[in-house]
């Protein structure tokens, strides 16, 4: 087998040059790179295309300028009549095999693009320019914190969406750094076009971070209800349990244990009844405080503590509900990595692998995505539809700018 160098490249995503766009162009060049065979010195261009429109490319024009150390230069075209590149997905055409094996530079042009109902064509005389980057977003200390819990929510990373949408009349660039053309999705991060215009605006963001705080503090009330009424029944039995017999100790315990589930403290609530016994009903007084830590924790997204406590709950099925309404809604807001991690909990393998295969289904052509290499890892062990085959093709794809994506 060849062995190869990479000698020249030039990306979008952090090397020291870019190949640039011109605004409104379909077709963005990600990448320009050149490998050169170490046993015989030849060297290839390669390209990685990708369809930032929302219709397919057809056919594409491209032209490369290669310049050597000796001041030679080299032009190559590219023209594949059958591309059929579909929206949102990348394109990595044939290596081209080069006539020098010193290369300086390569600075590739897009020359025109066929899609179903159009035609583009870079104008004369331009070339590719750096893509536009909007303006740094400052806003109230509220607004960040509001537009990052949004974005997190998406499972967004929001230090990579700290620039305003840059927007023209028929292409725009999302946050994410990301041009399109005739889309109203970023072909890259799949975020909608209004709704990170929307998360640009202070007020808006303002009032969502209300309207968040009084959610939280309705749900805190309704949980203080619900201890109340159980607290009252405690109180009840108690003052029965008082007039009924002299075993004043376990009384003054139970009491304990009731005040410290008024107070919600969950866990030392529960081992206070667990170390009751049955005395009048504490086991299931621990089922109780079980419970509501659970739904608590189902309320608030604590999914780890939500586990802890599923785990000492018997009447699981009082729960198990709520659960799957939780995923279910959760899988509606494209969060499927959390709704799979709910369908774990409660032991419903065949929703966790079809909510983590659709995760995978999602972000399979997009750009490297380290939760798609860990899920395709997770279903390929259960055997699951063909995603040994998936997983294959994706280290196969990424192993050389990740190492890591095998592990």
């Amino acid at each position: 087998m060849a062995n190869f160098k990479v000698v020249f490249r030039s990306d979008n995503q952090g090397a020291d040059t870019s190949p640039g766009w011109e605004p409104g162009c379909p077709l963005l060049v990600n990448a320009v790179q050149v490998s050169r065979n170490t046993d015989t010195g030849q060297c290839y261009l390669q390209l990685k295309l990708s369809n930032i429109s929302g219709a397919t490319v057809d056919s594409f024009k491209l032209q490369a300028d290669v310049s050597y150390v000796d001041g030679a230069s080299e032009t190559v075209e590219l023209n594949p009549l059958d591309a059929d590149v579909q929206p949102a997905k990348t394109h990595r055409p044939e290596p081209v095999s080069l006539a020098g094996s010193q290369i300086t530079n390569v600075i590739v042009r897009v020359l025109s693009v066929s899609q179903p109902e159009i035609e583009w064509h870079a104008e004369a005389g331009s070339e590719p320019g750096p893509i536009p980057v909007g303006t740094e977003l400052v806003l109230d200390k509220k607004a960040t914190a509001e537009r990052a819990k949004s974005l997190e929510e998406l499972y967004k990373d929001s230090s990579k969406y700290r620039h305003a949408v840059t927007l023209d009349n028929t292409w725009w660039v999302c946050s994410c750094g990301m041009p399109n053309v005739d889309r109203d999705r970023c072909c890259r991060c799949d975020l909608s076009k209004d709704y990170l215009v929307a998360l640009e605006d202070e007020q808006s963001l303002i009032a969502r971070c209300e309207e968040r705080r009084i959610r939280t503090a309705k749900r805190k009330r309704k949980r203080l209800i619900a201890s109340a009424s159980f607290i009252i029944a405690v109180v009840a039995a108690l003052a029965i349990l008082f007039f009924t017999t002299d075993v004043i100790v376990p009384n003054a315990s139970y009491n304990a244990a009731a005040r410290l589930l008024s107070e919600k403290n969950y866990d030392s609530a529960y081992s206070a009844f667990l170390k009751l016994g049955t005395y009048r009903g504490s086991d299931q007084a621990a089922q109780e405080c079980a419970l509501q830590a659970a739904q608590s924790a189902l309320d608030s997204e604590e999914f780890a503590t939500l586990e802890r406590w599923y785990s000492r709950i018997d009447r699981k099925n009082e729960i198990d509900g709520s659960i799957r309404e939780k995923a279910s809604q959760l899988s509606s807001e494209s969060k499927l990595g959390s709704a799979a991690g709910l369908y774990q909990i409660i032991g419903d393998e065949e929703a966790e692998n079809q909510t983590l295969y659709q995760y995978v289904q999602n972000n399979y052509d997009g750009d490297y995505n380290e939760f798609v290499a860990k899920f395709l890892g997770q279903l390929a062990q259960d055997n699951y539809e063909d995603s040994k085959d998936l997983r294959n093709s994706y280290i196969e794809r990424w192993k050389s700018e990740y190492p890591d994506v095998a592990e």
